[in-house]
């Protein structure tokens, strides 16, 4: 059943359009930051042309400034949080369950769902970012080895996943295509985090002895894993816990996928 659904929101996602327009937007967002850093090189519109079109980083460095900022968690995680709105708005859970764990199959679904297409978008990505500077004649000064490459995008893939799990959440939660929306976008550009993290540093000027505390906290957050996205290459140079980030990241996968069950299964439709 569960890969039933899965079937049916591939083809929805193709249908609708929604797929490659995602796809799209990553590819004329990369598209705009090399044409402003070819723009910057060459001198363009009044601005003193660059000694040298070598850029001081790498192309993984540059695509990892996106991961907090929305670039790779926004289509990432929309997917299933269209496809969960859309069900709402159309009325169309009756026709869908049939099987009585049915309603567990489509949480499963749309989870597993999340994780592939977050794969294919963290690795057209990873294409795009080492193939344009090419086409701009740019150059990167640091080249990552195969094995940091690949590393850096599992990482990414649990990191988009963590997040896609606590947007289904928050989109059956709320049960509004609308609140589903500005709640993904709250998540996903850090905003609700980054709130969070305020509060959580408010905490110690009122209990002095809860610095440890809050410290332990606010390492486990999910802005805090998808800081760790930020650094590029130097999340394999700096001191970097990586027990504790695949341990926090699958953590909320499960919790937010049982709770997102268990307030499906409870719902009535």
């Amino acid at each position: 059943m569960m890969m039933n659904f899965v079937h049916s929101d591939l083809y929805r996602l193709r249908k609708s359009g929604t797929l490659w327009g995602m796809m799209l937007f990553c590819f004329a967002f990369l598209l705009m930051r090399y044409l402003f850093e070819w723009i910057t090189v060459k001198g363009m519109f009044g601005l003193s042309p660059a000694e040298s079109s070598v850029i001081a980083r790498s192309f993984l460095d540059y695509l990892a400034i996106g991961s907090t900022s929305g670039l790779l968690l926004v289509p990432t995680t929309w997917f299933a949080v269209w496809l969960i709105a859309s069900d709402y708005k159309a009325h169309s859970f009756k026709s869908l369950f049939a099987t009585p764990h049915a309603r567990r199959d489509y949480i499963l679904s749309k989870l597993a769902l999340s994780v592939f297409l977050s794969a294919v978008v963290i690795i057209f990505m990873l294409v795009c970012s080492a193939f344009m500077p090419i086409v701009f004649g740019l150059q990167f000064e640091l080249v990552p080895r195969v094995q940091q490459i690949i590393g850096w995008g599992v990482l990414a893939l649990l990191v988009n996943s963590m997040y896609s799990a606590i947007c289904i959440f928050f989109a059956i939660l709320v049960a509004n295509e609308t609140m589903a929306w500005v709640c993904n976008m709250l998540l996903v550009l850090g905003l609700a985090g980054a709130a969070v993290m305020a509060g959580l540093n408010l905490i110690p000027l009122v209990l002095p002895g809860s610095t440890e505390i809050v410290h332990a906290i606010s390492g486990c957050l999910p802005v805090a894993q998808c800081a760790y996205m930020d650094r590029g290459l130097d999340v394999f140079i700096q001191s970097f816990d990586l027990q504790h980030f695949i341990l926090v990241c699958l953590a909320w996968i499960i919790v937010s996928g049982i709770a997102s069950m268990v307030i499906f299964r409870r719902r009535a439709l």
